[in-house]
């Protein structure tokens, strides 16, 4: 299993772990994912990714290191055929030092343990003005404020001025898992570290720090996932790194992206794997654990949080309205609720009779590092998963903040940007925008090939005034809009390359950590213990594919303190966070929610919900109702809030 040495191995290889943003003929980005570094000589960086990113040689690409340092380069020789996935990138790299990692000379074995890095959903980077806006009193809480990083601010990377924009990036994301299979002629592994879009390209490396094999595809399940075996080339360092040399092509790859939905025997999700990692340490854990249930069946789990029957769990499951009752050894008790952290989705319960041990709640621990192995633990000392630490702690509100213009378009020849439409409600529509516009610059900067509009939004901020001049019917014009906050997705499988069953409430105002401890939803609330039995946080959502977001044991522990100090609440407050379905007309209210403004929830919708529901059980359902409207609201504060 995975030791102390991991950490330090995670360093070293996110170093050599690389962003590759591709450029279409003409300039324009098309495209990005990961590489990793593997040679760097006579003024040469060269990178492996895998071929199907890559596609042909010649191809003009960047490649960002986490440092944010830039290599400009080109595909070298790139390969996507019976069974070999793999592109080699050369790039010019001056006389800089940089950070690789060796090719290993021996196959990897069936139940070897992995690391897989790589920028699942694209390139990050946080905002160079986050330490002026945050909250103080959370600063004072961490020491020193964690990163806010932003989701896909992709800046426009080819031109000049990019280096003063990727100076902040988010590093690549830390997976660890194991493989469990080598099928074909050593051609690819088979692992469970989840990865996603955008980690295509990254490496696949052993406990000694060398790269065995490049992520090329991922399924529904982290087991389905591939990689290509650098075996695959006959694991001669010298013969892969020769773009001169033809690469050779001589098995074929079985599907990826599909099998079998149960864990297979040698997969670190098998049930008889979590089953040996009971012990001790999780038993003495999970007496602080009992099971969330309501109208007959399981919603989540809570902790036993002090004497006397105080127990913390995940709201939004757990419910707001409805009874619902906390099991555990066999005991049942009804719980009531007490009070509610709406920036953690943290619910106080109180229910009598359980007689379970609180769990120890430290005020200070160190921090979490990268790779470090954690267990999720259910009721009675079962683990429920285990998986890394992906990423260290970071700011919740600031993931999925993208700044939101409201428009879909089209790049002319010119550069110029089309607008094909224009969503109701928007920024866009608020500023006068209108379908057939022609947007020519942003902020005084003209648009070109190699600099398009979702590029230039890109750089700026929820809450900024963007001002852009378009064309209308041959007139030259100029307009502000205030661009928008975008809405994180509630709908249950939506975030992802691949999807997967989410939680549709995230902790919002607050500081989590990401690890790939793969977690159902309906198994938040659960505590998260190192290999050491330490409790280190608890889960409150599970967030994509590869991720569950925890909160870590300290700021768990502060929130629970501020809830049990606050009086009982009057149960009718909690109506305010039941998920209520309303109609709104015209003739009352004081806001009036105009249909134009609202997106249509019909027959196309459901088909697609029905689609998913017969690929995950394999039955059929039948869903019927009439076209409904919806509005997504973006409130400033938790409340009440009356319709």
């Amino acid at each position: 299993m995975v030791d102390e040495r991991a950490t330090a191995l995670a360093e070293r290889a996110r170093a050599a772990t690389v962003c590759l943003l591709f450029q279409n003929q003409g300039g324009t980005r098309s495209g990005s994912g990961s590489g990793v570094l593997v040679s760097n000589e006579n003024g040469k960086a060269r990178i492996l990714t895998c071929g199907h990113l890559a596609r042909e040689a010649g191809r003009r690409c960047r490649a960002v290191l986490p440092d944010g340092r830039l290599l400009d380069g080109e595909v070298m020789a790139s390969v996507m055929q019976d069974g070999i996935d793999l592109a080699l990138v050369e790039c010019d790299a001056g006389d800089a030092e940089l950070p690789t990692l060796a090719i290993a000379a021996q196959a990897p074995r069936v139940g070897d343990w992995v690391m897989v890095l790589g920028h699942p959903r694209g390139l990050w980077t946080s905002d160079a003005s986050a330490e002026e806006v945050v909250d103080a009193e959370l600063d004072a809480s961490v020491g020193s404020a964690p990163p806010r990083w932003d989701t896909r601010r992709n800046a426009p990377l080819f031109e000049e001025d990019a280096a003063s924009i990727a100076s902040r990036l988010r590093p690549p994301i830390v997976r660890t898992g194991r493989i469990w299979d080598e099928p074909g002629a050593g051609t690819g592994v088979r692992f469970d570290a989840p990865i996603d879009a955008g980690d295509s390209g990254g490496p696949v490396i052993d406990l000694d720090g060398r790269v065995i094999a490049i992520a090329s595809r991922c399924g529904w399940k982290s087991h389905w996932n591939w990689a290509c075996s650098l075996m695959a080339l006959e694991g001669d360092a010298g013969r892969l790194l020769d773009p001169s040399i033809a690469w050779p092509a001589n098995a074929s790859e079985p599907g990826a992206g599909s099998g079998s939905p149960q864990a297979p025997e040698r997969s670190r999700d098998h049930e008889d794997f979590l089953a040996d990692l009971r012990s001790t340490a999780t038993l003495a854990i999970g007496r602080s654990v009992a099971t969330v249930e309501s109208e007959g069946g399981p919603r989540c789990f809570a902790i036993a949080v002090a004497p006397g029957g105080a127990f913390a769990t995940k709201g939004s499951e757990a419910g707001f309205t409805e009874p619902i009752e906390l099991v555990a050894g066999g005991r049942r008790s009804t719980a009531r609720r007490i009070a509610y952290d709406a920036d953690a989705d943290l619910l106080l319960l109180q229910a009598d009779g359980l007689d379970l041990l609180p769990m120890p709640l430290p005020t200070a621990v160190a921090p979490l590092q990268p790779a470090s192995l954690l267990l999720s633990v259910g009721p009675d000392g079962d683990v429920l998963a285990i998986g890394g630490v992906s990423l260290e702690p970071f700011r919740a509100e600031e993931v999925d903040a993208r700044p939101f213009l409201g428009v879909s378009s089209r790049a002319r020849d010119d550069g110029a940007a089309v607008l094909r439409s224009i969503t109701p409600g928007t920024p866009a529509a608020r500023a006068g925008l209108r379908a057939g516009d022609a947007v020519r610059s942003v902020e005084g900067v003209e648009l070109s090939q190699g600099s398009v509009l979702a590029d230039r939004i890109a750089l700026l901020r929820a809450g900024d005034r963007m001002r852009l001049e378009f064309e209308r019917d041959g007139e030259r014009r100029s307009t502000e809009a205030i661009l928008a906050r975008r809405a994180p997705s509630m709908r249950s499988r939506d975030r992802g390359n691949t999807r997967v069953a989410v939680s549709a409430v995230l902790p919002y105002r607050t500081i989590v950590f990401a690890h790939d401890g793969s977690i159902e939803p309906h198994e938040c609330g659960s505590p998260v213990i190192d290999l050491a039995g330490r409790p280190v946080g608890v889960n409150l959502a599970r967030f994509d594919r590869t991720s569950t977001w925890a909160m870590p044991i300290d700021e768990f522990a502060r929130s629970v303190r501020a809830l049990l100090l606050e009086p009982p609440a009057d149960p009718a407050r909690f109506d305010a966070f039941a998920d209520t379905g309303f109609v709104a007309t015209e003739a009352s209210g004081r806001v009036r929610l105009a249909a134009e403004d609202a997106r249509t929830i019909g027959e196309r919708d459901l088909r697609r919900a029905i689609g998913e529901l017969r690929a995950i059980d394999g039955s059929g359902v039948g869903l019927h109702q009439d076209d409904r409207l919806a509005w997504d609201l973006q409130l400033e504060r938790p409340g009440r809030f009356e319709v």
